[in-house]
């Protein structure tokens, strides 16, 4: 259960005494259909802020950000990179249920924005049929740039499993956090693949969503070490229009690639006394 913060809020860095307060709150912020293909929903998602919160060094893209009172108590959560020399992204942003509707996603883009004046362009990925959120980032200044097919396709274990080179880093991974990546030997060439809570494999690239081969292969890999043989999904997120029409692929949902290249429609207008605190 969320605690309502007392007194004005704060833009900070996330620490520690923040995630006792996220409860259900990052689940609840994304639909149930969508879940399984999102870091942000797997089990040990917050042990892994944990990790970015005690070793920045390693995770030098982070910004890690909330609007919290002077108690700790959070009111919204966001997750921003910064690229240099100039680029940053919005990876999520989280307004906790009962403080919507009070401008806080447009106060915390305006916060970040003054806390990194050398970034000169935030891109951001929302779903398309997010009329509230496209509505309120389009007239902040962001742009369409590229739209993104979320597609799902059913996969069989094959016969034979895959090789993965980096197999113990990556279960360790998935142990703990609940999703991790890996690098598939498959027909002398390697292939980068994911693996998001215990049934869905993510295809970074077309070509693995596409090779019915490769997807049997790492099925079976990772069925051996479940209690179901059942099948499993592959999961791919593309430009590629024409791929959602392939036999036997569904499509997910479509999120919409924005960008603002114009920073100062955000600066200048977050900067009060004590908000920003790195």
């Amino acid at each position: 259960m969320i605690c309502p913060p007392r007194g004005d809020l704060q833009f900070r860095g996330l620490a520690e005494e923040h995630l006792t307060f996220f409860g259900d709150a990052l689940q609840a912020s994304v639909e149930p259909e969508h879940r399984p293909y999102v870091v942000d929903n797997q089990h040990g998602y917050l042990d892994y802020l944990r990790l970015v919160i005690d070793f920045p060094v390693s995770f030098p893209h982070h910004r890690l950000r909330v609007l919290a009172d002077a108690h700790g108590r959070p009111a919204a959560f966001a997750d921003f990179r910064v690229h240099p020399p100039a680029r940053g992204f919005l990876s999520s942003l989280v307004v906790f249920p009962p403080f919507r509707g009070r401008g806080l996603g447009k106060r915390i883009l305006r916060a970040f924005a003054d806390e990194f004046p050398a970034v000169t362009e935030l891109g951001l990925d929302v779903f398309a049929d997010n009329s509230p959120a496209i509505g309120l980032y389009t007239a902040i200044g962001f742009h369409r740039v590229a739209s993104h097919h979320w597609l799902v396709r059913e996969v069989r274990p094959g016969p034979h499993p895959v090789a993965l080179t980096d197999l113990p880093q990556g279960l360790g991974m998935h142990a703990a956090h609940g999703f991790a990546s890996f690098t598939a030997e498959h027909r002398g060439s390697h292939t980068r693949v994911g693996l998001i809570g215990d049934h869905v494999i993510n295809c970074f690239e077309e070509a693995t969503f596409t090779d019915h081969a490769l997807l049997s292969a790492i099925a079976r890999t990772f069925t051996s070490r479940r209690t179901s043989a059942g099948g499993m999904t592959a999961f791919h997120s593309t430009t590629n229009r024409d791929l959602s029409g392939s036999p036997r692929v569904a499509h997910v949902n479509t999120s919409e690639r924005m960008v603002l290249t114009d920073m100062s429609r955000l600066r200048g207008s977050a900067a009060r006394p004590g908000q920003t605190q790195r």
